[in-house]
């Protein structure tokens, strides 16, 4: 009688286990399962974030998926567009989801060419060269595709002037993911040749920000287009 008592407790004891196991691999496989919805909702205009890049070489543009960052709706930054795994990923007003290399061969492949201009030993007196870049921006409900000065604010009025410095090099470098820098830059694929580099962080010359009135919320995906301009 013992024994038969004793072989019912461990047969309970052993569907308890049991049904315990299946109910953690299934939850297992709903998060799995989570996840992946999760990665397919990063999709806008027919790019996603397993093709974040489309050429238009017969138009001379590159676009480009991103994400707003609506912490620099308010904040400064100097950091226009960082891919999203680099260093400075989480410095930027947009969020991109190409890697620096991939955005310089798609430049190039728009007909871009790169300045190669800047080192870290000339960055604080010299101007970013290379192929004039027009940038757009444009997301789901925008009013239109808005200019690159319509959506960054520089505390001085003063135009971007946005250009394919290339750098891809010093970008591997580097690690820090640049894409889009807002003064000139001796490590981003593209920069902005109106401020030379240590105009916002060490020189103070000039703050940028995203504009809230036009920028929608954070997290928000949106397209950046690059033209090449001349």
């Amino acid at each position: 009688m013992k024994d038969r008592t004793m072989l019912q407790h461990y047969s309970a004891s052993w569907k308890k286990g049991l049904a315990a196991l299946c109910l953690l691999a299934a939850a297992g496989l709903s998060g799995c399962d989570q996840k992946e919805n999760t990665g397919a909702k990063v999709e806008y205009d027919g790019l996603s974030a397993s093709q974040p890049l489309r050429v238009d070489a017969n138009n001379h543009t590159v676009t480009m998926l991103v994400q707003i960052n609506g912490r620099f709706l308010t904040d400064d930054t100097r950091h226009g567009i960082v891919f999203k795994d680099g260093s400075n990923g989480h410095k930027s007003l947009f969020m991109g989801y190409a890697t620096p290399k991939a955005f310089y061969e798609a430049l190039k492949q728009a007909g871009g060419t790169p300045g190669e201009n800047m080192t870290m030993d000339n960055k604080e007196t010299t101007h970013v060269t290379g192929s004039k870049l027009d940038i757009s921006v444009n997301w789901q409900g925008a009013a239109k595709a808005y200019s690159f000065d319509e959506v960054i604010v520089d505390s001085n009025g003063k135009k971007l002037d946005m250009r394919f410095g290339g750098n891809l090099a010093a970008a591997e470098e580097k690690k820090t993911g640049c894409l889009v820098c807002l003064d000139s830059c001796p490590v981003g694929i593209v920069s902005n040749a109106t401020y030379t580099y240590g105009a916002v962080e060490k020189r103070g010359e000039v703050q940028f920000k995203g504009n809230a009135s036009v920028l929608p919320a954070d997290n928000t995906l949106a397209t950046v287009t690059f033209k090449i301009a001349e």
